[in-house]
């Protein structure tokens, strides 16, 4: 997976950041580049830029971009944002990603045998009118 031509890694270890009212003064609405959070890191971690997404949040280093799972908190704080209502300032705890959900980890469905045939998938609930979301195996560009 690439980002803006750089190659992105898992996170492994976790991060903090502290966002403040400025950061959500300044912030754009449904930009993953420019939220309150991404300036944040920016500011934080003292990187080059982020990328911060409903599931995934990408820093960019010098040489690769290190990817982490957006914690719930910071989850609903994103939703409210990007809808135009707002978002509180405070800490939040970036982590790595699973071990299951690892880049290069192949995901094989078990076979699951059920007695009156198989078994019908609910529907996905889509989050709607938020920035968009980062998928694995798609270059995101900026």
């Amino acid at each position: 997976m690439k980002i803006d031509g750089l190659p992105v890694k898992d996170a492994t270890r976790p991060v903090y950041i502290h966002i403040l009212p400025r950061d959500v003064k300044d912030g754009g609405i449904k930009d993953p580049g420019s939220c309150a959070a991404a300036r944040a890191c920016i500011r934080d971690l003292k990187v080059v830029a982020a990328k911060v997404h409903i599931g995934r949040i990408y820093i960019k280093r010098a040489k690769h971009w290190d990817r982490y799972t957006t914690p719930q908190a910071l989850r609903t704080e994103i939703v409210s944002f990007d809808r135009g209502g707002g978002f509180e300032a405070g800490d939040y705890k970036l982590s790595p990603v699973a071990p299951s959900m690892e880049l290069g980890v192949k995901h094989t469905p078990k076979r699951v045998r059920y007695e009156n045939g198989p078994r019908k998938r609910a529907a996905r609930h889509v989050i709607v009118g938020i920035r968009p979301s980062a998928r694995i195996g798609v270059d995101v560009k900026s």
